[in-house]
């Protein structure tokens, strides 16, 4: 659930910015915004970056990933002589 809830901001964050620009490409957006920057491409960037931090469990957008690796065994090498 919390992914798609990653991935839903980050698709309307693309989506605010391809509506504001015109434009996928980041070469394009940066040439189409220039140097006007007002609050919907604020919030448009805002949407991508957390959605894309919730989807990789970044800290402090971890709270959903499982603890499997915090308590998973450690390793046990076996040594054989000959």
């Amino acid at each position: 659930m919390t992914n798609t809830i990653g991935a839903f901001l980050a698709l309307d964050g693309i989506a605010l910015l391809y509506a504001r620009t015109g434009a996928l490409n980041l070469a394009q957006i940066g040439r189409a915004l220039g140097s006007n920057v007002d609050g919907l491409v604020v919030v448009a960037f805002l949407f991508v970056t957390v959605g894309f931090l919730v989807k990789a469990a970044v800290v402090p957008f971890h709270l959903w990933l499982a603890d499997a690796h915090a308590v998973a065994p450690t390793p046990f090498v076996y040594c054989f002589r000959a």
